[in-house]
């Protein structure tokens, strides 16, 4: 009985905590562009990404000043934003930094799954999850805007995927062809999926 009263509190503790991280970082972005430029929470990339975003759905291409093709800056994330390209640049700023946060809170929540596993316990995971999603360096990069979130989520997602299924030798021609898809989807994020992707492969 006592365990389960435990059991149950750490579970409420671990739906606050993700509710009061992703609320946290849902309200940082709408102090606006002047504040999260202050306080170097966006970078000089950011503005970079941002502004081929918006060249992309205005029809310009990839391309940073709307004449010449850039390189050399994530693909995927970019082309995400450019949806949202008819958004003013300040709102495309403070969107795409919520977007980036709310990620990274997904990923927390993947991450948590993952440690659950690995640990067989509940209250271990839950202090780790705490110090990953409140620790100012885990919120400053949460919230730059970049794909960073973005890849850390489905580099959680991965690992969550494989735990859960392929080290258990849980194998389907589907689960295999998923796996390649987010592997695929990880290396369009950013360069370090290669790593990821041929340390599944070896």
């Amino acid at each position: 009985m006592k365990i389960m009263k435990t059991n149950q509190l750490i579970s409420v503790s671990l739906i606050i905590l993700f509710i009061v991280a992703l609320i946290l970082r849902l309200i940082i972005p709408l102090c606006g562009e002047l504040f999260l430029i202050k306080n170097a929470i966006v970078l000089d990339d950011t503005f970079i990404a941002l502004s081929i975003a918006r060249n992309i759905f205005f029809g310009n291409g990839y391309s940073f000043n709307g004449i010449e093709l850039t390189t050399l800056i994530t693909t995927l994330w970019t082309l995400v934003l450019s949806v949202f390209g008819f958004l003013s640049k300040d709102m495309l700023l403070m969107f795409s930094s919520a977007l980036g946060g709310a990620f990274f809170v997904f990923s927390a929540l993947l991450f948590y799954l993952i440690l659950k596993k690995i640990f067989n316990r509940i209250d271990v995971p839950l202090i780790i999850i705490t110090f990953f999603l409140f620790s100012p360096f885990s919120i400053l990069i949460s919230l730059n805007a970049l794909e960073t979130p973005f890849f850390i989520f489905f580099l959680m997602l991965i690992f969550w995927f494989y735990i859960s299924f392929i080290r258990k030798k849980n194998f389907s021609l589907v689960r295999i062809l998923i796996l390649n898809i987010l592997l695929f989807i990880l290396i369009l994020t950013r360069e370090e999926g290669y790593l990821v992707f041929f340390s599944f492969i070896f």
